[in-house]
């Protein structure tokens, strides 16, 4: 299940212009997904914006709206 979530959450940032780095947890049940800014940000706006990726996600999975509607 976690693959597709992943896949999903690297399509959206791609479609958006993100362009993200997916890397394999060591445990292999799971993954990370890196997102690097061009300048430094406060962590707490990085984990903000983290956060609402998966919120946008999510809403996203239950309306089932595809993907290339978040433009």
């Amino acid at each position: 299940e976690w693959h597709k979530e992943v896949d999903a959450l690297r399509k959206m940032c791609e479609i958006n212009g993100i362009r993200p780095l997916v890397e394999r947890s060591r445990s292999g049940k799971g993954a990370h997904v890196w997102i690097f800014f061009k300048k430094a940000i406060p962590a707490s706006v990085a984990r903000n914006f983290g956060f609402l990726l998966l919120i946008v996600l999510k809403m996203l999975k239950y309306m089932r709206i595809s993907l290339v509607l978040v433009i």
